[in-house]
């Protein structure tokens, strides 16, 4: 295996140093419901497109999980 390859094979990152770390700082301060949100967010702030996998891929590498919101019936009596 070549130095510097990930295990599971893979390209290398199309974000820069910076972006990344811009990137991560962002999603720290907003969450996102959807990653199609991130996708156009990344897009529009760096030119860069990624896939839907891609994203989701990139988030799991760098600690991010999705957990489904709970359902709260929309007429709770408050008693």
């Amino acid at each position: 295996m070549r130095a510097g390859s990930s295990p599971r094979g893979g390209s290398k990152s199309k974000l820069s140093q910076d972006q990344k770390e811009s990137l991560l700082k962002h999603l720290h301060e907003k969450t996102y419901l959807k990653v199609k949100g991130i996708i156009a967010y990344v897009h529009e702030q760096y030119g860069i497109k990624y896939s839907r996998s891609g994203m989701t891929d990139w988030l799991i590498q760098h600690g991010f999980v999705y957990k489904r919101p709970k359902k709260i019936p929309g007429k709770l009596d408050p008693e």
